[in-house]
């Protein structure tokens, strides 16, 4: 039986003081693995925290050693405020991809 995101956030709230939040399972049972980006206009109430950005994970077992290193990656980034209001201020989904890109491989964490 797989623990499922809403099963999860009761265990721990899934949401960060940087006004994000990265809802996941803690089972890598997904048919497939990708992200889910939400943005919202206004800040919404997510755990203890208000959040303007959510990045919804789903993994694939056979993706475990991917997800390692990029859930990793993504949560130093959404550390940082700055880095949060980068990606929820994308006026479509080519430049959050694009920012978000830039973001990842910065400091030559994944290269080329």
């Amino acid at each position: 039986m797989s623990l499922h995101p809403n099963k999860r956030e009761e265990l721990s709230a899934t949401s960060f003081p940087s006004h994000v939040a990265v809802p996941h399972t803690l089972q890598l049972d997904s048919l497939k693995t990708g992200i889910v980006v939400c943005v919202f206009n206004n800040d919404v109430q997510w755990g203890e925290h208000r959040v303007k950005l959510v990045l919804g994970i789903s993994v694939n077992k056979n993706d475990t050693r991917t997800f390692n290193l990029l859930f990793q990656r993504i949560i130093e980034i959404i550390s940082e405020n700055e880095n949060v209001d980068y990606l929820s201020t994308s006026d479509s989904r080519k430049v959050f991809l694009s920012r978000l890109e830039s973001l990842m491989t910065a400091n030559n964490y994944f290269p080329e």
